[in-house]
């Protein structure tokens, strides 16, 4: 759910409604635009987090010596 405390100016909420109407998405209240950019960035927040823990784990294992 939309974080109510995450603040986006109203040029930035217009920016992000021209780039879904580019994509053919469209919402009936800010508040919905609001929700959809929350999700959208949160979803790449956890495939950065996820690509991290990744190259950590591959960067911690044993190498092979054969």
């Amino acid at each position: 759910m939309y974080n109510m405390g995450m603040h986006i100016s109203e040029e930035r909420l217009t920016a992000w409604k021209k780039a879904f109407a580019k994509s053919g998405i469209k919402y009936e209240t800010d508040d919905e635009y609001k929700e959809a950019i929350f999700n959208l960035v949160g979803y790449f927040e956890t495939l950065i987090e996820m690509d991290k823990q990744q190259k950590a784990d591959s960067s911690n294992a044993k190498p092979d010596l054969n």
